[in-house]
Parts: C-alpha cells; sequence; structure tokens
C-alpha cells in the first residue's frame, strides 16, 4: 500500500434481495461519491429466511473464500478494489435526493438471513432508484452517521439514537 495514500473511512452494509443472494459490501465514502465495494453474499437468497435460511447458511458456508476476500481487501487500495468484482459500484453525492438513516425493525430483519441489521440507511436518488444497505453493527450505524452528514448534510435525515438502556438503536422522538 503506498504510504501518503489517502486512507477512508468505511461501514458495512448488506443490499437485501429477495430472489437473489443478499450482497454485503463495505460503503466508502468521498468528496463526491459513495463507492460500494463487494465483500460476498449470502448463501441463501432472503426469500428463504428465517431459522431455516440461516441453517442453509452454514451449512453452504464458503468460509475460505471469505477469508480470500477478506485479505484481498485488507491490502487493496480504494481504487484498486474499485474495479476488482462485478458487483463494486460507485453513486455520485449530486445524484442522490435524499438519505436516511433508520433503526431497524422486525421487518428490515427478515429480509436479511446471515445479518442482523441495528438500523437502515435509505438512499432515494434524483432519478427515482431507491437504494437500502442493513447496516451490521452499532460500530458500523456510528461510521454510517458520521460519513453522511459530513458530504451530505443538507439531504441526510437521521431519525434513530443509540437508546443505552435498550441497548439498539431506537426511532428519535419527534419534536411536536
Amino acid at each position: 500500500m503506498v504510504e501518503d495514500e489517502i486512507q477512508y473511512a468505511y461501514f458495512g452494509g448488506t443490499q437485501s434481495n429477495f430472489w437473489t443472494k443478499n450482497r454485503h459490501y463495505r460503503l466508502y465514502m468521498t468528496s463526491n461519491e459513495i463507492i460500494a465495494i463487494w465483500v460476498g453474499n449470502d448463501e441463501v437468497p432472503s426469500f428463504v429466511g428465517g431459522l431455516l435460511g440461516t441453517l442453509m447458511a452454514l451449512a453452504l458456508s464458503k468460509g475460505k473464500k471469505k477469508k480470500t476476500r477478506d485479505e484481498e481487501l485488507a491490502t487493496k487500495t480504494l481504487d484498486e478494489m474499485r474495479a476488482d468484482h462485478k458487483h463494486n459500484y460507485a453513486l455520485s453525492l449530486e445524484e442522490i435526493e435524499s438519505a436516511e438513516l433508520l433503526p431497524s425493525s422486525l421487518l428490515v430483519q427478515m429480509n436479511y438471513a446471515s445479518i442482523k441489521p441495528v438500523g437502515v440507511l435509505s438512499i432515494t436518488c434524483y432519478n427515482g432508484k431507491r437504494l437500502e444497505f442493513g447496516i451490521w453493527s452499532k460500530e458500523d450505524m456510528e461510521a454510517a452517521i458520521d460519513l453522511p452528514t459530513s458530504h451530505l448534510a443538507d439531504r441526510t435525515r437521521i431519525k434513530t439514537t443509540w437508546d443505552e438502556r435498550k441497548k439498539q438503536y431506537v426511532q428519535m422522538a419527534v419534536d411536536g
């Protein structure tokens, strides 16, 4: 890795796909785009879900393949990673109409076989396209809150907050 290379912060998110396997990404934010770098897939499609989906995912697990991808991600620069997989993509910040960070819900969790998302990043583009990412952990959610607000401050709505008593993200109270 080049010593003077810019190190971009990222957070983990999973795109739920009903008929195909969910895709796991590292989401990097630069000053002009969000870059989604493919990390791996669930082993089963979302519609299988629940206990059956979890059992199937464990049975079909490809641990060696994931270890190899983790090693690649640890040694490559962001520029090298951008073009190294067909599921990687970038979204210009100019394309984004709005972004919301929301707490997870039972319905959201049912869409993810291999993770229990703590929250959701929902992006709406000017062309009508919507992207949703289940956020993997509290640390990823903290990064997701910090990164979009620094580059998309005028278009980001944060509708969740950490509840220390419940140990989870909850819906923010609406002033009324």
